[in-house]
């Protein structure tokens, strides 16, 4: 049945045609109708991009920054100590000679052999003596040394390292500190161990390992005589060939 919406006869276009497969609300007396509640917009979830950006703590940047360079300085010195040139035989053996004791450390500044070590000139007099270096040529260490022109015209070298021992051999001319220092009388100059107290006579020849060796042991313990140096005069040149 048709609804007449005003007094004039109802066109076709006036006619309300209920909504197709919408189900009419029931009426319930007493209880107002109220409208559908449309639903609630959502907002959509923020993309991941638009997120705030998360602060990091600066004591952790600085501290991250430092592991970083320490880490560069640490490459950079590895690379440096690979690429480094070994030290030459004898520059090792001068940082060697740092940890030697005292009496085993040899004086730069003196002449070195094999080669010339003194002049007939400054061993003009008996008795006179000239201390000097002699370099092992396979490992270039240096041994202090001393070269004594002896009574007679005899020029004879030695190690001033004890035999066997850490002290450093001292060449005593005065008669008077050997008599009150070792207990010992002599009319010449005499070679003395201020550790095992031995005095050693270069003018006496003593047992040595390969046979006799000038230095034979008048007072105190000691093992054998001064390791002895080979010496030549050539011209007015003494040269220290070779140490037993």
């Amino acid at each position: 049945m048709l609804k007449i919406l005003t007094g004039q006869p109802a066109m076709p276009d006036q006619l309300i045609k209920p909504e197709r497969f919408k189900p009419t609300q029931p009426h319930i007396p007493g209880v107002p109708e109220s409208t559908p509640k449309e639903p609630p917009e959502v907002s959509p979830a923020p993309s991941p991009a638009s997120k705030a950006p998360v602060s990091i703590p600066t004591k952790w940047v600085a501290g991250a920054g430092a592991a970083i360079l320490v880490l560069a300085l640490g490459i950079l010195w590895w690379n440096h100590s690979r690429t480094a040139a070994p030290p030459a035989p004898g520059q090792a053996a001068d940082l060697l000679t740092q940890f030697l004791p005292a009496g085993h450390q040899a004086d730069a500044r003196l002449p070195v052999g094999p080669g010339p070590v003194a002049t007939t000139e400054e061993l003009a007099k008996p008795w006179a003596a000239r201390k000097f270096n002699f370099k092992d040529q396979l490992t270039g260490e240096l041994t202090p040394a001393m070269v004594v022109h002896l009574p007679g015209g005899t020029y004879w070298a030695l190690s001033l390292n004890a035999p066997f021992a850490t002290c450093k051999l001292e060449y005593v001319t005065d008669p008077d500190k050997l008599n009150r220092q070792y207990g010992y009388k002599s009319d010449h100059p005499m070679v003395v161990d201020p550790c095992s107290r031995a005095v050693y006579d270069l003018a006496s020849y003593g047992a040595g390992p390969n046979g006799l060796v000038r230095g034979e042991i008048v007072q105190g313990a000691g093992v054998r005589p001064p390791v002895a140096i080979e010496v030549r005069v050539e011209g007015h040149e003494v040269v220290a060939v070779r140490m037993e």
